[in-house]
């Protein structure tokens, strides 16, 4: 019984996991998940409690994932360039994927544009320290420290592209200069190569600030 209670349990979980990535928190229900883990409403509540504990829940176990994912692309040990590389390789990465991987890219898209009402504690437990390791890396490849307005804001310069990847190849697909689109495509199924455009343009702004 214990056994078919924790697969229904990770059901519910995957099954959320995915129509938050495509939803979000507010355009996801219950009536939603229910149908998709094939469960009753019933049994989402009893494993979970209410929808914002199983949001809570998926992105610890996204999170989790995620971090795994994070030590393979990035060598902590490399340079602060070479770092910033492996960063770049990983949200592009994570962004182009289908599965786990890609649902946490989707779900905090999300959650920035539209915060669901457990954005405080997602903030303290899951944002706060990435962030924070972020910052740490600018400055260091900067070479001298940035007051938080400036540090922010270049932080969004790097970090929107990688965010909007998804939404900018949904647009070029829609475009009428097919040529146009198919060039734009191809570069968006080589990883590398893309990944080597957005870092280039980071770094190369990350000098010109240093000269400031």
């Amino acid at each position: 019984m214990k056994k078919k209670s924790e697969s229904t349990k990770q059901r519910i979980l995957l099954a959320a996991a995915e129509l938050f990535a495509e939803h979000g928190y507010h355009g996801t229900t219950h009536q939603m998940m229910s149908d998709k883990a094939k469960v009753n409403i019933a049994a989402i509540n009893y494993h979970f409690g209410s929808k914002e504990n199983l949001y809570l829940r998926v992105w610890d176990y996204l999170c989790a994932f995620s971090d795994r994912d994070f030590d393979e692309f990035i060598d902590q040990q490399a340079s602060a360039s070479e770092r910033l590389r492996g960063f770049v390789r990983w949200r592009v990465s994570a962004s182009k994927d289908k599965g786990l991987r890609g649902y946490l890219a989707q779900i905090g898209r999300k959650e920035m544009s539209k915060p669901s009402p457990v954005y405080p504690e997602l903030e303290e437990k899951h944002m706060r320290e990435k962030r924070s390791w972020f910052f740490a890396l600018i400055r260091e490849i900067v070479g001298h420290d940035l007051d938080p307005p400036t540090i922010a804001m270049v932080a969004f310069c790097i970090y929107s592209p990688l965010i909007h990847l998804i939404e900018v190849m949904g647009i070029m697909q829609t475009s009428l200069d097919q040529r146009y689109t198919e060039q734009c495509l191809g570069i968006w199924e080589d990883t590398e190569k893309l990944s080597e455009i957005i870092y280039s343009f980071a770094m190369a702004g990350l000098a010109d600030i240093s000269k400031a």
